[in-house]
């Protein structure tokens, strides 16, 4: 199980985007707002909708019942939660950032056909790069699959083996040539092992949609989100098992990147969210066995 602490990306990590944040029109204090009309505060990245004819002299960030508050807007989406809300352009989106001292990034739901990363020191220029073919082939076992099964593509993944350069500029390019390039979370950090995945490890969903019935009797389904969970037992050697203790309370509800395996298992084992239960069993003399439950974060 590796751990993703993630940096925090603000304006103060910002560098560019290809995404214009031009959502809508900036508020302006002197404008007259119809009931329905969205505006953006670009300080905040935030979008706004208007619950009132003649709304006028209200700021948005400080008057929510004249203001509901809609969202992050379309450049800042991929840097915020949730994950289900994407930011999105057509072809490709490249972001630049200055994260500081990182050595992992993880992307989720996605919808591109590959990823190009980089990381560019201003003394020694461009110290790692890797490009990721996002297209799965797990689907195909047999030659009827081969040219029968739909093409899938990746929507999670992670890269562990980044140098550790403070000053460097990450670069990622979301490429989705002749289509709409999407991204719902971006989160660069440190990593940390806190140990190895015991077999037995269990990945789901929760559901949140719902099903009613109208009054003739037929289901109605209310689509909700889902959000990925996990049930893991973790080896961890006694001499660290004070200090893994520590790292996650300190952590709390903090949302964090959670890699129980890698290989086959990336997609459902890639979880970003926080522990529900945390348990350590002293069972041997050099190794404990802890329980981590871990939901996720749509």
């Amino acid at each position: 199980m590796i751990i993703i602490r993630p940096a925090t990306l603000d304006d103060a990590a910002f560098v560019a985007s290809s995404v214009p944040e031009d959502d809508h029109p900036e508020y302006e204090p002197v404008a007259t707002y119809a009931k329905g009309d969205h505006c953006i505060v670009a300080a905040a990245h935030l979008v706004f909708e208007s619950l009132e004819d003649g709304n006028v002299g209200n700021e948005p960030a400080t008057n929510p019942t004249k203001w509901l508050k809609i969202g992050h807007t379309n450049r800042w989406k991929m840097l915020r939660d949730p994950i289900a809300e994407q930011t999105s352009t057509a072809d490709e989106i490249e972001i630049k950032l200055l994260p500081g001292l990182i050595d992992a990034l993880a992307l989720f739901n996605l919808d591109a056909t590959s990823v190009e990363i980089s990381l560019d020191d201003p003394i020694e220029g461009v110290v790692w790069s890797r490009t990721v073919d996002l297209q799965d082939d797990s689907s195909v076992t047999d030659w009827y699959s081969y040219f029968f099964e739909p093409i899938v593509r990746k929507r999670d993944f992670n890269v562990f083996d980044m140098p550790p350069y403070a000053g460097a500029e990450l670069t990622v390019k979301i490429i989705n040539t002749g289509a709409v390039a999407k991204c719902g979370l971006l989160v660069a950090g440190q990593q940390y092992r806190i140990g190895g995945t015991e077999y037995g490890a269990q990945f789901g969903l929760l559901e949140f949609s719902r099903v009613d019935r109208d009054e003739f009797g037929a289901a109605v389904i209310v689509p909700r989100r889902s959000s990925k969970r996990a049930a893991c037992q973790i080896w961890v050697d006694n001499a660290l098992v004070g200090h893994v203790y520590k790292l996650l309370a300190g952590y709390g509800k903090t949302p964090l990147v959670w890699s129980a395996a890698n290989g086959i298992y990336e997609d459902v084992a890639l979880v970003y969210g926080y522990y529900r239960d945390f348990t350590v069993t002293v069972q041997y003399p050099k190794h404990s066995v802890c329980l981590l439950e871990i939901e996720g974060l749509t």
